[in-house]
């Protein structure tokens, strides 16, 4: 599978209202990351360090077995009001990794609890390349704190938080054959906090980790060959008690006969285009009455939104939902996002998404006269390389369906320097259509079309 870089920290997609409640245990082991799935951070307010008091925290990450999680990160922030999970969170800072003993310490961290009581957030995050293989977590939200109480000013230990996960089997029916052997991501969530991990899987049986001290929510889902998470499954069940470093009895199943899906409209190599253009998300399988929200993320630009909302109307309905592109988007890589948007409803860490490339491709002039040269240039989402022009004089709709441009013909090659590309001077004797080939960070996909009038 194609990998992209892993965000020191993440956020589960959970859009959970957290009740008050004592701090849950957690803990973590190590994934490398099938994709950038959930960087789901809104950008953060602003710190008011100067204003709110300031406490130091500490604690100590414990694998599932009891033995301390080394090279473990610790992120800080709050859940700041209720709804939309994904703008509600701030961010605060982040601990050094952990070292052989587990231990993180927090020395200047803020509470929020003055504004919504026990909303104070610990997530937990592994070093991709440090840790051994087995069952892996990518994330451990540890919610419902309230650091201005539990903090090393006013506790005799020296570590506050003790962070440590149980554990819960999940067994998928209704998998085809080549899956039974995967090895999807499982999401767990209850009310105080959520839990990430890569699974994997014998004859569609894995074991996943769970926050502390109850669970009520499961979410499974595979990958394509892009890491584009297109397909997931959702457990819905009553709150489950659980104990850190405890495996729970029960197994969750999941049937996915009853997954949802979510995927760009399109070959692949379509996915791609100018700021300002429209991809289309296609939905299936949407249940009744479920409401859906649309947003996208980029990977320098962070998320852009809102850009939708659906409730579905029939029994595993389809929609096709019509996105733009910002006018003024960065060239990058986008995860377009539809999520589980019932604000309140306890049920709601579904979480799709697709991978679209912004890119640019521009003439020195749109009209030209006979016998004149034009110039064509732009950008992509690569650092390196080679980019393929190619053209034709037949009125197109688009771009070409595949890689091999069939009706298109290919003029040449250029280099990638800084992500921008240049063209020599071109002559065309008649109106031409022109495309570039360009393998992005994500995919190998085709910029937007331009057309060059000649008089």
């Amino acid at each position: 599978m194609r990998r992209f870089a892993l965000c020191a920290f993440a956020v589960l997609a959970v859009g959970l209202m957290l009740a008050p409640g004592a701090l849950a245990s957690t803990g973590v082991k190590y994934a490398v990351p099938l994709s950038t799935r959930h960087s789901d951070l809104a950008p953060a307010p602003a710190m008011r360090l100067g204003a709110d008091p300031v406490f130091s925290i500490s604690g100590v990450v414990r694998n599932f077995d009891g033995s301390s999680a080394a090279m473990a990160y610790v992120d800080w922030g709050w859940w700041k009001t209720t709804g939309d999970y994904r703008v509600n969170y701030g961010y605060g800072g982040s601990s050094e990794p952990t070292g052989s003993t587990g231990a993180f310490s927090l020395p200047s961290v803020a509470s929020n609890s003055s504004v919504r009581a026990n909303s104070d957030d610990l997530r937990v995050s592994y070093d991709p390349y440090n840790q051994p293989d087995g069952p892996v977590l990518l994330l451990l939200d540890s919610t419902a704190n309230d650091f201005s109480v539990d903090n090393n000013g006013t506790l005799p230990s020296p570590f506050s938080y003790a962070l440590q996960p149980s554990e819960v089997q999940v067994t998928f029916t209704g998998l085809s054959s080549a899956l039974e052997s995967g090895q999807p991501e499982v999401w767990t969530a209850g009310t105080l906090g959520s839990a990430e991990t890569s699974v994997p899987l014998t004859n569609g049986t894995g074991t996943a980790f769970v926050m502390p001290s109850s669970f009520n929510d499961v979410v499974a889902g595979f990958y394509t060959a892009q890491g584009a998470l297109t397909t997931e499954t959702q457990w819905q069940g009553s709150d489950t008690a659980v104990v850190a470093g405890v495996p729970d009895t029960t197994p969750v199943s999941l049937d996915w006969s009853q997954a949802q899906h979510a995927a760009l409209a399109g070959p692949l190599c379509q996915h791609s285009g100018k700021p300002g253009s429209i991809a289309r998300l296609v939905l299936h399988g949407w249940p009744q009455s479920e409401q859906a929200g649309f947003t996208m993320e980029s990977n320098t630009q962070g998320w852009i939104y809102p850009q939708a909302l659906f409730t579905s109307t029939g029994i595993n309905e389809t929609h096709t939902e019509q996105l733009q592109i910002p006018p003024k988007a960065a060239v990058d890589w986008y995860q377009m996002h539809v999520y589980r948007s019932d604000v309140g409803d306890p049920n709601g860490i579904l979480d799709l998404y697709d991978y679209y490339q912004v890119c640019t491709f521009k003439a020195s002039a749109s009209t030209i006269r006979h016998g004149k040269a034009v110039r064509l240039s732009g950008m992509v989402p690569a650092a390196a390389g080679k980019v393929t022009l190619y053209s034709t004089i037949h009125k197109v709709s688009g771009q070409p369906a595949t890689l091999a441009a069939k009706g298109w013909t290919k003029l040449g090659t250029y280099k990638v320097a800084s992500r921008k590309f240049a063209t020599g001077l071109l002559h065309p004797k008649r109106t031409t259509y022109y495309v570039v080939e360009y393998r992005g960070y994500a995919f190998t996909a085709f910029t937007s079309v331009i057309k060059v009038t000649v008089h």
